[in-house]
């Protein structure tokens, strides 16, 4: 099944696709366990399948929730801007240090 087919049906059908995919591949796995599957390369192709029905169902998730979020009435927020100092105190050692070090400023001159 091509994926443009995909896209353009509803998620109901989508989803009914993808469960009797599902069934078919266990009806497969249980052939190809007795013996008795003759192509097991259509296991594979249902896997692929079911890969791009998801896919399809994900693209209509998004495309549903783009919609309502674009339906949905934009905020509109007011910040109201103001310069902000942070005074930071300096590590009790720092600050020890730099006393130190003015002292001994003071003290040479």
């Amino acid at each position: 099944m091509k994926f443009k087919e995909l896209k353009e049906i509803s998620v109901k059908e989508l989803e009914l696709k993808l469960r009797q995919n599902r069934e078919e591949q266990m009806a497969l796995t249980v052939k190809k366990s007795v013996g008795q599957l003759e192509k097991p390369h259509t296991l594979k192709l249902l896997r692929k399948d079911a890969a791009r029905i998801k896919t399809a169902l994900r693209q209509h998730e998004l495309k549903a929730k783009a919609e309502k979020k674009a339906s949905a009435k934009p905020e509109v927020k007011v910040e109201a801007k103001a310069e902000v100092k942070v005074e930071t105190k300096a590590a009790p050692k720092k600050e020890a240090n730099k006393k130190e070090k003015q002292i001994k400023k003071k003290e040479t001159k």
